[in-house]
């Protein structure tokens, strides 16, 4: 009988499931190949249950990475713009360029950071039961929360966007003198506009966070109708001075003695008085009590302590996290700037210019340093500043109040 050829393949090898018949499934548990048990973790990587998410190809992360910075620089550019609107100078595209690459690399690191701790507490939580993953999520968000968040806070609070002068005096019909001088390394820019008589007091103007000396030409223009010599220079990481980092007037103390040293070198015999806001009047009151200058002093709209103003507005929102996210936010700003802000309080070195003539003024609307801390710091001066809380007006908006000019004019002018 002639050999069937269906009954085996070609090649005389013996039939393979497949091949010809049905495959016949191997026993359970038979062979190596054999499928793992569903939900079982112990599975090998290679299998259903270990199986790993596809990686994200080149071409993907590289669209992800620059929308990612497109986003970066619309924020940052958005900002800008809007500052520059709002407080009328120029935002300039070298800054625009520094603060975005700055942004870029912080969120970027702190995105490489994010990736490690996710990673280290995925190892560290293994095998995964639900108490560990719910651990392991508490922790993460207190790292995030306590950790990332104070220091994210810090290094935008410390690192204001610049904003340089559009205009200059003249646009108020004043003639100035430009002023370059040195601080700490770094120059300054300021404007010195003299008065009619050359023997007249000098008043140093200092202005506040995100500003710059172009925003405080009015109470300059007031100060010359009144007879008086005005200079008023930009903090530095303002206006056109150099620098990046502030300390909310702590630092900037040494500005204003280095600019009140411009004035005693360049203009000797004047009487020197100052006219300071917001964190240029922390500023004023820190370098008067530590250094003895100034005859007179205004100090408009500013603090007793920043740890107050910090817990009362900017970290109120978050309720009991406000007094860790300071500490440790403090804890950021003194490797950023040496200096530790839990000793930021103008009010415990008001006392020692009480003896000199001071005058505070600060709006009673206004809700980003309550009028509350005026008041402290007259309190803390031994009831001896004349105090002038003014109705109506926000911060710093006290300026544009009936009878701003006729306060200072009175004020300065007392022998």
């Amino acid at each position: 009988m002639a050999a069937d050829s269906t009954s085996r393949p070609a090649g005389g090898g013996a039939m393979r499931p497949g091949e010809g018949s049905p495959a016949i499934p191997p026993p359970a548990g038979a062979g190596d190949e054999a499928a793992p048990a569903a939900g079982d973790r112990s599975a090998p990587p290679g299998g259903p249950a270990g199986a790993r998410a596809p990686r994200a190809s080149p071409r993907r992360l590289l669209l992800g990475a620059l929308a990612y910075a497109a986003i970066c620089c619309a924020v940052v550019g958005g900002r800008g713009l809007f500052l520059a609107h709002l407080i009328g100078g120029r935002y300039r595209l070298a800054s625009f360029l520094v603060e975005s690459i700055a942004l870029l690399a912080l969120l970027g690191s702190l995105r490489l950071l994010e990736s490690g701790i996710r990673w280290s507490l995925r190892r560290l939580f293994r095998p995964r039961r639900w108490w560990q993953h719910a651990l392991e999520k508490g922790i993460y968000v207190a790292v995030m929360l306590l950790g990332l968040g104070p220091f994210i806070l810090a290094t935008l609070f410390l690192h204001p966007q610049r904003i340089s002068c559009r205009g200059t005096p003249l646009q108020m019909g004043l003639a100035y003198r430009e002023v370059l001088f040195e601080s700490r390394g770094r120059t300054l820019s300021g404007w010195f506009v003299p008065a009619p008589d050359e023997s007249a007091p000098v008043v140093l103007v200092t202005h506040g966070l995100n500003a710059n000396k172009e925003n405080f030409l009015l109470p300059v223009s007031m100060l010359h109708e009144l007879g008086f010599a005005a200079f008023i220079f930009d903090m530095p990481g303002h206006g056109d001075s150099e620098g990046w980092t502030i300390t909310f007037g702590a630092l900037e103390s040494d500005d204003v003695l280095a600019a009140h040293d411009w004035i005693a070198r360049e203009l000797p015999g004047r009487r020197i008085h100052a006219l300071g806001y917001s964190m240029g009047g922390a500023a004023v009151v820190r370098a008067a009590a530590e250094h003895g200058i100034f005859d007179r002093l205004v100090i408009d709209s500013s603090f007793s302590a920043m740890e107050d103003v910090a817990l009362s507005s900017v970290l109120r929102p978050i309720g009991p996290l406000a007094r860790p996210v300071w500490t440790l936010g403090c804890f950021w700003g003194r490797l950023w700037t040496g200096f530790d802000f839990h000793q930021h309080r103008p009010g415990d070195l008001i006392a020692k210019i009480a003896q000199r003539p001071l005058l505070l003024i600060h709006g009673l609307e206004d809700h980003l340093i309550p009028s509350s801390e005026s008041v402290r710091l007259r309190e803390a001066a031994g009831g001896r500043a004349e105090l002038w809380l003014v109705e109506g007006a926000g911060h710093a908006e006290s300026i544009l109040a009936p009878g701003y000019e006729s306060r200072l004019g009175e004020f300065f002018a007392r022998p």
